[in-house]
């Protein structure tokens, strides 16, 4: 899988989140070991330039 692809599952994932994180959510359940300020992957793939064309 590539870094587009992962962002744009990322994306999908936002607005359709999982059925298990959905309930968890509905529950007030928080999980401790996912860090709250975790650094957004387009800003990271918004630093590199994307090459132009197929070859």
């Amino acid at each position: 899988m590539d870094l587009p692809r992962l962002e744009g599952f990322k994306r999908y994932w936002r607005q359709h989140p999982p059925l298990h994180l959905m309930i968890q959510s509905f529950l007030g359940i928080q999980q401790k070991d996912e860090p709250q300020d975790a650094p957004d992957l387009s800003a990271l793939l918004n630093q590199f330039p994307q090459a132009g064309g197929a070859g």
